[in-house]
């Protein structure tokens, strides 16, 4: 295809909702065609969907779409970035979600029925919305920095999710992410953290968890952040103390 060709990318991740999209592709490949020319991609690894944003952005196409869950959106969310700069601002990023937790999607509250999500994309009614950085040393001591537009967890959280993604997730979200908060806790030691508000006040003190929320919702459905906003400039920060087991 032409760079003029492709208006959309659609980035299908077919592992999501415990492999229930990759059953029900050929059903979802129908769905997405009614929007303008897409071009369909599936993908076959993890965090492969940032590199296929990344390069449907610099070869001129106007929408991204994911199909998938909260992982897929944060890959190709990250995909809009390169050298921690946005490539192109005018890009429409939607989403159709299928996928275990899908928390993000609470806060949007999106159809339930996905032809009427395929209406609402074909609308182009759009929403400039926030988006979070986060600045960090990985495992192996290495800087990373990632984007997020739901929340990020420091702390249990983090580790919760590892513990889900390695699991299934048949018994769906709610119930994965509280079985995996339940094996996590019985492990897991509190930290001691320093947090600085806006350059100048700071807080010293040992917690369990800590969100930084975009959206309302985290873990399968659980309305940690409920005042939340994803287009008022600000955060809400959820801080959990030194809970003991």
């Amino acid at each position: 295809m032409s760079k003029t060709q492709v208006k959309t990318t659609v980035i299908i991740n077919p592992k999501s909702s415990n492999g229930a999209t990759g059953k029900n592709i050929d059903y979802i490949k129908n769905i997405v065609k009614k929007l303008d020319n897409p071009e369909i991609i599936i993908t076959t690894s993890k965090n492969q969907a940032t590199d296929i944003t990344q390069k449907a952005i610099l070869n001129g196409t106007e929408k991204i779409i994911a199909v998938g869950g909260d992982g897929t959106i944060n890959e190709i969310i990250n995909g809009f970035f390169m050298e921690e700069k946005i490539i192109n601002p005018n890009v429409i990023f939607g989403i159709l979600p299928c996928g275990t937790g899908s928390d993000f999607i609470r806060t949007l509250h999106l159809p339930k029925n996905n032809n009427k999500v395929i209406e609402k994309i074909l609308e182009n009614k759009t929403k400039l919305i926030d988006i979070g950085k986060a600045n960090y040393s990985d495992l192996n001591h290495q800087a990373k920095t990632r984007f997020f537009i739901n929340a990020s967890n420091i702390g249990i959280g983090g580790e919760v999710v590892d513990r889900v993604n390695q699991t299934s997730k048949i018994f769906g979200g709610f119930a994965s992410f509280l079985v995996g908060t339940i094996l996590s806790i019985m492990d897991y030691k509190n930290k001691k953290v320093r947090i600085t508000f806006d350059h100048e006040q700071k807080i010293e003190f040992t917690t369990i968890n800590i969100v930084v929320g975009n959206g309302q919702f985290c873990g399968g459905g659980m309305k940690f952040l409920p005042d939340s906003s994803i287009d008022d400039g600000l955060f809400d920060i959820l801080l959990i103390g030194d809970l003991s087991k």
